[in-house]
């Protein structure tokens, strides 16, 4: 039986545990991720900036799908943000998944 994408929005995972060990139980059980109305990041404290790098490295290290429907382009959505360790591979990997229309929505698809 096929899991249904998790739907987040900003406030879903700044609210969310800053551990990664918890973000990693949660790709066990969620196979299919949709980030929605992600703002440009300079608007998030920095602790939230950290809590979504860290879950975009888990998603892109598991090889999950995942669809990110955010404000701006990645370049504009990520300048101007305060040092975040990591931040500029985040950035880098948001750039690798397919853009699929004009209004900023990226995803990953499901391997194999």
């Amino acid at each position: 039986m096929r899991t249904p994408p998790t739907r987040c929005g900003p406030a879903k995972v700044a609210a969310g545990s800053a551990s990664g060990v918890a973000a990693l139980r949660l790709t066990r059980r969620f196979r299919h991720w949709t980030l929605y109305d992600v703002p440009p990041l300079p608007e998030f404290p920095p602790d939230w900036v950290t809590r979504l790098v860290t879950l975009v490295d888990i998603l892109y290290d598991a090889d999950l799908p995942c669809t990110i429907h955010a404000a701006e382009p990645v370049a504009e959505l990520t300048a101007g943000v305060p040092a975040i360790p990591d931040l500029a591979r985040t950035a880098s990997r948001l750039c690798e998944l397919s853009q699929v229309d004009a209004k900023n929505v990226r995803t990953a698809q499901q391997p194999g």
